[in-house]
């Protein structure tokens, strides 16, 4: 289940007032961000709700010069997260997002309609996780790509692992993400989570552990 919003996007021009409405009307928008010349503001935005589909994601572009928004289909089996960053490249010819499966996003809804319309719901605290907690992190697993803008096709950066965020290094040439390493539902902090922190190049290859999860517990990092 995602829960809709709906907002106005306005470009404006600061220095003759003028304003464009790429959508010219309420729209479902999830991230937005520019590339670094401004010539471009890529856009995700949650597309409308089919009855029985899991929610998808659209990958669009608006041309500041021409004044023309463009779809960016995405190809393969994976599709863009609902709950997917937007970054540029650092040339403004691919835009890093993070991938889901389709097959994982079956699998979530399966779980979600069991436990919502099942007879019988028993949570079991001998378990490792209790099922929302566990079902709430479903979400984490994804793999980190850069879409290229003129075809749609992705590169794989990151290969599906749980992510519970990343960030993008300045220059474009790294990706420092945080990965879930929780072994168990922590029922002193709702939601708690144990996190390694890890980088992978931009081009690709084994990440490499900075930080492990015990030693970075309840810290929070600020970049130079």
């Amino acid at each position: 289940y995602v829960a809709p919003t709906a907002v106005r996007l306005m470009v404006i021009d600061t220095e003759t007032g003028s304003i464009d409405t790429p959508f010219g009307q309420l729209a479902d928008l999830r991230q937005a961000a520019w590339a670094h010349d401004s010539k471009q503001l890529a856009l995700l935005v949650l597309a409308s709700a089919v009855p029985g589909a899991a929610p998808a994601v659209r990958l669009q572009i608006w041309d500041t010069e021409r004044k023309t928004l463009r779809d960016v289909p995405v190809k393969g089996d994976s599709s863009v997260a609902v709950n997917s960053g937007l970054e540029w490249t650092a040339d403004d010819k691919g835009l890093l997002v993070s991938l889901r499966s389709r097959q994982r996003d079956a699998e979530a809804k399966s779980r979600f309609k069991a436990l919502t319309e099942g007879p019988i719901i028993v949570h079991n605290a001998k378990e490792p996780f209790l099922e929302w907690d566990d079902l709430g992190r479903a979400n984490r697993w994804r793999s980190l790509a850069a879409i290229d803008v003129a075809t749609g096709q992705p590169r794989v950066i990151l290969p599906e692992r749980k992510v519970s965020s990343y960030s993008v290094a300045r220059d474009g040439t790294f990706i420092t993400f945080m990965e879930d390493a929780t072994e168990k539902t922590d029922y002193d902090t709702i939601g708690g989570t144990d996190n390694t922190l890890r980088l992978v190049q931009m081009a690709g290859g084994e990440p490499k552990t900075l930080v492990d999860a015990q030693d970075i517990k309840g810290v929070q990092l600020r970049w130079s």
